[in-house]
């Protein structure tokens, strides 16, 4: 009797013990994240089929079971677009860490494509299959040597589509001086044909994208253009551009701002203020459309132009108006009235 016993209980006990968890050992974590090669001056190369797609340089690499991590380091990928052009992209950062086809670069990140766009930010997430690089904090740059400030940034590399939040624009352009009645000159400034002295030209907003491919430029949500004394705000401002002119300085071909457009010009001594539906800059013609509840004001001699389409012309000056029938033309004039002594 005395044995059964015995041997029931060396068998609850042996039962217990398995269902007991074992102590995870501190040194089996250590030894998973544990280096498994360090390089000094490291150079890394990624092939394809064809060429050498990609080269990392570091000056000091680190491989774990998970990652690669490297100080000092640089990716460069070299690749052809559609018309047989070399595309080359460079990203530098203090510190790199690599999962995969995912990089992650952080702290003095640097990236560059070609000759026409760069950045600079404190982080980096980049996907190298995918080739889309976004982050979350702020980040400033130029395209096309425009300067641009904003936040969050979205880069689609395969399709040269980028945009990014609350951002900063700057334009360097050229001024000329022109006799000529100066309407909208806020928008006007964008085109660097028709000016001789270097100015700068501003415009703040929500929300900014911008497609190589397609040539259009398009800020959003509460749009401040600013150039000098002069002022143009919009829900929207689009600007075309000739597509797939990598590279190159671009002409822009059109502007076009809409959602409640007011500006206020200043020129010659004069200040024109108005508002539209719509305005609309043709840079070849050197023409302004202001669509829809057309209206401009000539603040120091107090003449008023209403109509529902009006165009001026920044080369002869002259303006013409087209209203409709139930909305006709209206144009004002505030004279002085004179009493005459007896």
């Amino acid at each position: 009797m005395v044995i059964r016993v015995f041997v029931f209980l060396l068998f609850v006990l042996s039962v217990g013990s398995y269902f007991i968890p074992l102590e995870e050992n501190p040194n089996d974590k250590k030894d998973k994240d544990s280096p498994l090669l360090i390089f000094v001056d490291s150079t890394m190369y990624t092939l394809d089929t064809e060429s050498m797609n990609r080269i990392i340089f570091a000056k000091k690499a680190i491989r774990y079971e998970d990652r690669d991590v490297m100080y000092d380091g640089s990716l460069m990928s070299k690749s052809m677009d559609k018309n047989n052009k070399e595309i080359a992209d460079n990203l530098l950062a203090d510190l790199i860490i690599k999962r995969g086809d995912d990089f992650k670069f952080l702290n003095d990140v640097k990236f560059t494509r070609n000759d026409y766009l760069s950045l600079n930010t404190d982080e980096l997430l980049y996907n190298a299959k995918t080739k889309i690089a976004t982050n979350t904090l702020p980040f400033d740059g130029t395209y096309f040597d425009n300067s641009l400030k904003g936040e969050h940034i979205y880069l689609d590399l395969n399709k040269y589509y980028m945009k990014a939040l609350n951002t900063h624009f700057e334009i360097e352009i050229e001024k000329k001086e022109n006799n000529n009645m100066k309407f909208l000159f806020a928008i006007l400034a964008l085109t660097s044909m028709l000016f001789a002295a270097t100015e700068k030209l501003i415009i703040d907003s929500s929300h900014f994208e911008t497609n190589d491919a397609t040539g259009l430029t398009v800020f959003t949500g509460n749009v401040k253009l600013r150039k000098s004394l002069d002022k143009l705000n919009s829900q929207k401002l689009e600007i075309f551009m000739p597509p797939k002119s990598k590279g190159k300085a671009k002409e822009p071909l059109k502007y076009v701002a809409t959602g409640k457009v007011d500006f206020e010009i200043h020129s010659n001594g004069k200040i024109y203020k108005g508002k539209g539906d719509k305005v609309i800059y043709n840079p070849k013609k050197q023409e302004y459309t202001v669509i829809g509840n057309g209206y401009i004001k000539e603040e120091v001699e107090q003449r008023e132009l209403m109509g529902e389409k009006i165009f001026i012309n920044q080369l002869s000056g002259n303006a013409r108006v087209v209203g409709k029938e139930d909305k006709p033309v209206r144009f004002i004039i505030n004279i002085e009235s004179g009493s005459k002594k007896e």
